[in-house]
């Protein structure tokens, strides 16, 4: 077909309104000209969308923040005192009933001898998504633990609550951590 009867019929389409709904059969293949057959397109069927859209799904997933208790049996490793008022503890942080280690601590305390025989400490609790910083007090005498929750890095980024425990003997504590956020 030459290119001003291809312009031709393409002039005709449009004026016919039948571009896009119809497909234009140029000649044959003889190279004999034939005059131009319209045919009907097919229907154009669209997919159903997604449930989900592609750009959601490929989206990082997000931990929602929830108040939470972490149970924690705090096992000393190692002390040393300053003076004789201070003293600096670490500690292994294990599941209870288990012997998995899931983090470490380490505390400043200072003796109070005002009123009820007490230390108090500032420490933070590694664990493996971030830090919890705390303030506690425990009682020489009953071995209860009892501080708050001052703060966090990584995960715990904004925590706060309380934070309480016993003492088991042996250098170990068993605790219990209560922290939400904001």
């Amino acid at each position: 077909m030459s290119v001003k009867r291809a312009a031709g019929v393409l002039a005709f389409a449009v004026a016919a309104g039948g571009v896009g709904s119809a497909v234009i059969v140029g000649s044959a293949a003889s190279g004999a000209p034939r005059p131009p057959a319209w045919v009907p397109a097919q229907p154009v069927t669209l997919a159903p969308p997604p449930a989900t859209a592609p750009h959601l799904e490929s989206m990082p997933k997000t931990t929602l923040h929830l108040p939470s208790t972490l149970h924690l049996v705090n096992s000393t490793t190692g002390a040393r005192r300053l003076d004789s008022s201070h003293t600096v503890y670490s500690a292994a942080l294990d599941k209870p009933g288990t012997r998995k280690i899931i983090g470490t601590a380490a505390y400043t305390c200072t003796a109070v001898t005002s009123g009820a025989l007490r230390q108090d400490c500032h420490g933070a609790l590694a664990l493996k998504n971030g830090v919890i910083l705390i303030e506690e007090s425990q009682n020489i005498n009953t071995g209860q633990t009892d501080g708050t929750i001052v703060g966090g890095s990584g995960y715990y980024k904004g925590a706060h609550g309380t934070i309480s425990g016993r003492d088991l003997g042996g250098g170990k504590t068993k605790l219990a951590v209560d922290y939400s956020f904001d």
